[in-house]
């Protein structure tokens, strides 16, 4: 595996309690970013009080192309315990178009657990997902959303109704 060497000053602008510095470090990323940042750039986006730099990383996020980042983009959503920040981090993943095909539990869990807005942005992943994994990951999960539709409320079922329809 290679190790990949950050750039300190890009790191410093992530970390730092200057707005400019934060919009700074999201621009030199755009410029030559490396999906390792990504973590530094989602705790900034989880820390940050400041709306600039909100949308700035969210937008940064929104644009990634590297599939690369995936891992640490689902890392910090199984980690958020924020419900606002999850949705918007959920969102991202539908956004950026990256294959989250391996995460497809994840995002149907989500629908099963979660509130309905947050659910939302998970069944919409889904929906964009523009390859599917193959039947034998499937199938599996057909039967675990069938196992799982009871006591859910009647969004959370059609969510899953409309993905088993899209899994077939």
């Amino acid at each position: 595996m290679e190790l990949i060497k950050l750039n300190k000053t890009i790191i410093d602008n992530l970390q730092s309690d200057d707005e400019h510095n934060n919009i700074s470090g999201i621009i030199q990323l755009r410029n030559k970013g490396k999906a390792e940042y990504i973590p530094y750039v989602i705790r900034m986006y989880q820390q940050t009080t400041n709306e600039e730099v909100k949308k700035q990383t969210f937008l940064f996020l929104s644009e990634l192309k590297d599939n690369k980042c995936v891992p640490f983009i689902m890392e910090a959503i199984k980690g958020e315990a924020d419900k606002k920040i999850k949705k918007q981090l959920i969102e991202i993943c539908w956004q950026n178009g990256l294959d989250y095909s391996e995460y497809l539990k994840l995002f149907i869990d989500i629908i099963i657990k979660e509130d309905e807005l947050i659910g939302f942005e998970a069944f919409t992943v889904i929906e964009n997902l523009e390859f599917l994994p193959g039947k034998s990951t499937i199938e599996p999960l057909i039967t675990y959303i069938k196992n799982n539709l009871s006591g859910l409320s009647t969004n959370q079922q059609y969510f899953l109704n409309e993905a088993i329809k899209m899994l077939h």
